[in-house]
C-alpha cells in the first residue's frame, strides 16, 4: 500500500513486469523452453503409443524373421524396359487425348441455337406472316416478312425463342 496524502492507495500489479528492462529476454526464453518441453513430451507419448499399437499388430501378422530384413526375390524386379515402355504408351494415351479433345474444338456446332442460323427447310402450310416448316426433320413455328407457299425452301436468317424467323432461298 502507498500513502498519498492522507488516504491509503492499493498498489496495481504491473501486468507488464517481465518484459522491462533486461527481464523480457529471461522471460520469453523460459517460455518457449517450456512450450517447446511440453510439445516434444507430447509428441513423444504419441509416438509410444503409436509404436506400442503397432508393434502388437505386427507380432500377430508378421513374423519375426521376416521383420528383421526386407525381402527379395531374384528375378522378380521391375525391369527398365517394362518402365520405359509404360510410360512411353501413358504418354502416348494423354497426347491422344488431348488431340481428340483440340479437334472437337475445331468441329463445327451440331446442336443448338447455332447450328439453326444457315439451315434449311420446307414449308408445310401457306404464310402470310406464321406459320410452320420442317427444318432438319423438326415441325417450327416460323415466321417470315414475306408470303410463302407450302413446299417452298426456306433458309433459317434467326432464332427468337421457339420461333424462326426464316427468309425464301435463292434457287
Amino acid at each position: 500500500m502507498l500513502l498519498l496524502g492522507s488516504r491509503p492507495v492499493a498498489s496495481q500489479p504491473d501486468p507488464l513486469r517481465p518484459f522491462r528492462l533486461g527481464q523480457q529476454q529471461g522471460f520469453l526464453q523460459q517460455s518457449c523452453q517450456t512450450l517447446a518441453s511440453s510439445a516434444v513430451d507430447s509428441v513423444r507419448q504419441l509416438y509410444l503409443s503409436l509404436a506400442r499399437r503397432f508393434r502388437q499388430l505386427n507380432q500377430f501378422f508378421i513374423p519375426e524373421d521376416l521383420k528383421a530384413r526386407p525381402i527379395r526375390f531374384p528375378g522378380f524386379g521391375i525391369s527398365l524396359p517394362f518402365i520405359l515402355g509404360l510410360a512411353v504408351t501413358s504418354a502416348a494415351f494423354i497426347i491422344g487425348i488431348a488431340g481428340m479433345a483440340v479437334r472437337t474444338r475445331r468441329r463445327p456446332v451440331v446442336s443448338g441455337r447455332e447450328q439453326l442460323v444457315g439451315a434449311t427447310g420446307e414449308i408445310l402450310q401457306d404464310v402470310e406472316t406464321e406459320g410452320w416448316a420442317r427444318v432438319h426433320g423438326e415441325m417450327w413455328r416460323v415466321r417470315s416478312r414475306s408470303p410463302l407457299k407450302a413446299g417452298e425452301r426456306v433458309k433459317v436468317a434467326a432464332v427468337e425463342g421457339l420461333v424462326l424467323q426464316v427468309e425464301r432461298q435463292n434457287p
